[in-house]
C-alpha cells in the first residue's frame, strides 16, 4: 500500500484533491489507520484516479462521475450518460464554430469597410410557384443544410424534378431568442406526394420584392448584403412588407464563394 503523499505523486493529483474525493465518497482510501488517521491506497486505485481525471477533463461533474464509477451502475446507464455528454459537447462545438465564423465576419468588415462597393438592388415581381418544402423552428444555422437535404432527397425519392435553386424563408416578424421559424424549399415541375414533414404546395407570389445578388462567403455576405438592402429600402421610400428570403444560386463548394440572392418583400411608404 502507499501513503497518501506517495499515492498523490503516482497519480499526479494533490493530497487536497484526494481528501476531497474521499469526503464526497468518490474515492475512498483502501485503508485508514485507526490510531493515526493516515490514509493508504492500493496500486489498483491509480487507474480509478485516471478515470476520474479523464471524465473531469470531459466536463463531467463529481456527482456524474460518482454515478459512472458506482459499482451498481448498469452499462446502459453509463452509455446514456456518455451519449448525453457527447451531444452536449457537439452542441458546444457548433456554437464555437458559429462564434469563430462571426469573428471572421467582423475582421473582414473592419478590413474591407473602407473599400466596400455599393451593391445594386432591384425591385421585381415574383410569381407563385409549386414547391416542396420543410418548415421548422431552428436554433442553429447548420440545420438549414440538413433541411435542404431532406427536401431534395424526398423529391428524388418520388421522381420529382427540381426546377430552381434552394431557398429559405424566415417567417419571424421579429428576432426570437428561441430560434428562427424557417421554411426551406425547392421549386418543382409537377406535384409529388407529401410526407409527414415535407409539404408540397403553391407558394404565393410577391408583388414587389427588393432583390440583391451577392457573391462571397455566406457569413460575410449576410452582414454586407443586409446592410446594403436596408440602406436602399430606406433611401428609396420603401418599407419591408413580409418574410424575407435567401436564395442559394450557387453554393456547391464550401471552399468557394457562393452566389446568394437576398430578397425582401417591400411596399412604397404612403
Amino acid at each position: 500500500m502507499y501513503k497518501i503523499g506517495d499515492f498523490s505523486r503516482l497519480c499526479q493529483v494533490s493530497v487536497k484533491t484526494l481528501h476531497h474525493y474521499d469526503d464526497v465518497g468518490l474515492l475512498r482510501p483502501a485503508r485508514v489507520d485507526r490510531e493515526s488517521g493516515y490514509r493508504f491506497y492500493e496500486a489498483a486505485q491509480v487507474a480509478q484516479v485516471r478515470r476520474i481525471r479523464n471524465l473531469r477533463a470531459l466536463g463531467f461533474s463529481l456527482e456524474e462521475i460518482a454515478e459512472v464509477l458506482d459499482g451498481h451502475a448498469t452499462s446502459r446507464s453509463l452509455l446514456d450518460l456518455l451519449h448525453a455528454k457527447q451531444q452536449e459537447l457537439e452542441q458546444l462545438a457548433r456554437e464555437t464554430h458559429d462564434r469563430l465564423a462571426q469573428l471572421d465576419t467582423w475582421l473582414n468588415q473592419i478590413t474591407q469597410e473602407a473599400t466596400m462597393p455599393r451593391l445594386d438592388v432591384v425591385v421585381k415581381k415574383l410569381d407563385s410557384q409549386l414547391v416542396a418544402s420543410k418548415r421548422e423552428r431552428i436554433t442553429w444555422s447548420g440545420r438549414l443544410g440538413e433541411m435542404f437535404a431532406d427536401v431534395e432527397a424526398h423529391v428524388a425519392r418520388h421522381g420529382g424534378r427540381i426546377v430552381g435553386p434552394g431557398t429559405f424563408i424566415n417567417y419571424d416578424t421579429e428576432y426570437q431568442d428561441g430560434g428562427s421559424d424557417m421554411e426551406t424549399f425547392f421549386p418543382i415541375a409537377t406535384p409529388i406526394p407529401e410526407a409527414e414533414d415535407i409539404r408540397v404546395h403553391e407558394l404565393s407570389g410577391v408583388p414587389a420584392m427588393a432583390s440583391l445578388i451577392y457573391q462571397g462567403f455566406h457569413d460575410a455576405a449576410c452582414e454586407e448584403a443586409r446592410q446594403s438592402l436596408a440602406t436602399w429600402i430606406e433611401e428609396h421610400g420603401y418599407r419591408m412588407n413580409g418574410p424575407d428570403r435567401l436564395v442559394f444560386l450557387e453554393c456547391d463548394d464550401p471552399e468557394q464563394p457562393a452566389v446568394i440572392e437576398f430578397q425582401y418583400p417591400v411596399e412604397k411608404v404612403a
